[in-house]
């Protein structure tokens, strides 16, 4: 009986040795942010951004890019005079990394989220450009997380 019991025990002994250390796991170390300079100028998130012409802004510290790709606006009557009503198409993209896309269409003075972003439409409109004698669209917006 002894010898069983102690056959045992050595088995649970030399189960538990042999049995895999336990593995550590590493938390994974986040990418660095890529260089979007060629990509406009850098708009701080939290700040108010301008767009003119189909030009194109990215958000500081972040993946994404903004393009202005048209503005609209009309004379809308509210029964209390005319009143002019701007908006806005937005691209923002992700160059690279996942490649995410989204376009969304603004009117002033309302807000939509985009991956995470709230961006509030400012002013949409367009203005004269007498250099060029053409009307250049233009939109300034805040965008925050």
């Amino acid at each position: 009986m002894r010898t069983v019991g102690l056959l045992g025990i050595l088995f649970f002994v030399w189960s538990c040795a042999t049995a895999p250390p336990p593995q550590k796991t590493e938390t994974p170390k986040a990418e660095p942010l890529p260089d979007l300079s060629n990509y406009g100028l850098a708009t701080p998130v939290g700040g108010e951004a301008e767009i003119k012409g189909m030009g194109t802004i990215w958000l500081d510290k972040t993946r994404f890019v903004v393009t202005l790709l048209e503005t609209k606006w009309e004379t809308v009557d509210y029964g209390e005079g005319d009143v002019r009503e701007g908006r806005a198409k937005l691209r923002i993209w992700e160059p690279e990394g996942q490649g995410r896309d989204k376009t969304i269409v603004l009117v002033e003075g309302k807000t939509k989220t985009v991956f995470g972003f709230r961006i509030t439409m400012l002013i949409a409109h367009e203005t004269y450009e007498k250099d060029t004698a053409r009307y250049i669209p233009y939109t300034k917006f805040a965008v925050t997380r």
